[in-house]
C-alpha cells in the first residue's frame, strides 16, 4: 500500500517541479528586461520595458550580497506547500479502510512507512527549490554574490521544521476523519494566518488576544512568519519572540508528537 502513496508524492514532485522551472525561467527572463539602482545602500529593483542601464547594474551588483540563510529560508516556506499537500495521507486511506487494514502488517508500521515516503518528499521539494533558486542565480550571473552568513543552517532547520510541524499537525487532525482530509489542511491556511494576526490585533479585546496567542503555541506561522534580508543580514520575524534555536526545537517536537498521534488515532480507526 505505501507504493500507492509513493505514486502520490512523485506525482505532486512533478507538477511542483514544473512549476518551478516555469518559475525560474519567468525570473530570469525578467532580470534581462529589468533596470537596478541603490537606494540608502540596497539594492533596489524594477521591472519595465526599458533595457538595463549596464553602468549601474554594474555598480549595484559590485555591492550586492546575498545571504544563504534568505534563500535557504525561501525554499523553506515552498517545503511548507508541499507538506500540507502530503499532510493528509493517512485520511485518503479511510475509505478504503476495509481493504488497507485487512493487510498482513500493522497499522503502525504501514503509517510510519506513509510519513516516511511523505517526509521524503518535503525533503525533496525543499531540495529542488533550492536548485532552482541557485540555478536562477547562477544563470544571471549572480551566484557569486551568495555570501554563507551565520544563519543559514538555523533559518534551513526552522524552515524545514515549519513544514514538518505543519504536517505532523494536520496528519494529528485529519487522521481519523472519515471526510475529506484535504479540506481540513487547505482551511488550516486561514486558521493559522487568522491566529497570526488575532494574537496582535488589539482591538479585539485583551481575551481574544489572550487566547490567540495561547493557541499560536501550535501555529508553525507564529515560528516563521517573515524573513527579510537587509544590508547583507537576514532578520526572522516569529510572534514567539523566542530565539531561533528555540523556535527550531519547538517546530520539530510538535511535529514528532503530532506524528506519533496521528499513528495512534489512525490505528483506532475502524473498519
Amino acid at each position: 500500500m505505501d507504493y500507492v502513496e509513493f505514486r502520490r508524492v512523485r506525482r505532486a514532485l512533478t507538477i511542483y517541479a514544473i512549476f518551478l522551472f516555469i518559475g525560474a525561467i519567468v525570473a530570469v527572463v525578467s532580470f534581462h528586461n529589468a533596470s537596478m539602482h541603490n537606494v540608502g545602500g540596497d539594492v533596489i529593483v524594477s521591472i519595465d520595458s526599458g533595457k538595463p542601464q549596464n553602468l549601474a547594474m554594474r555598480e549595484a551588483i559590485a555591492r550586492l550580497h546575498i545571504p544563504l540563510a534568505l534563500l535557504l529560508g525561501l525554499a523553506g516556506y515552498c517545503a511548507v506547500v508541499m507538506a500540507t499537500m502530503f499532510a493528509s495521507s493517512l485520511n485518503k486511506e479511510n475509505d478504503g479502510a476495509n481493504f488497507v487494514f485487512v493487510k498482513p502488517i500493522s497499522r503502525e508500521r504501514l503509517a510510519l512507512q506513509y510519513m516516511a515516503i511523505d517526509l521524503t518528499g518535503i525533503a525533496s521539494a525543499f531540495v529542488l527549490a533550492c536548485a532552482a533558486i541557485f540555478g536562477s542565480l547562477a544563470a544571471v550571473g549572480w551566484f557569486g554574490r551568495i555570501v554563507v552568513d551565520a544563519q543559514w543552517f538555523s533559518v534551513a532547520a526552522l524552515g524545514l521544521g515549519i513544514a514538518f510541524m505543519w504536517y505532523g499537525i494536520m496528519q494529528a487532525v485529519t487522521a481519523a476523519y472519515r471526510g475529506k482530509g484535504g479540506a481540513l489542511v487547505g482551511w488550516s491556511w486561514a486558521i493559522f494566518g487568522g491566529l497570526s494576526g488575532m494574537s496582535s490585533a488589539t482591538f479585539l479585546g485583551p481575551v481574544v488576544v489572550a487566547v490567540a496567542r495561547v493557541l499560536n503555541v501550535f501555529n508553525p506561522i507564529a515560528y516563521f512568519s517573515g524573513l527579510v534580508s537587509s544590508h547583507g543580514a537576514v532578520r526572522i520575524y516569529s510572534l514567539s519572540g523566542l530565539p531561533i534555536a528555540a523556535n527550531v526545537g519547538i517546530a520539530w517536537s510538535i511535529g514528532l508528537i503530532g506524528c506519533a498521534l496521528a499513528t495512534r488515532l489512525w490505528k483506532r480507526v475502524e473498519v
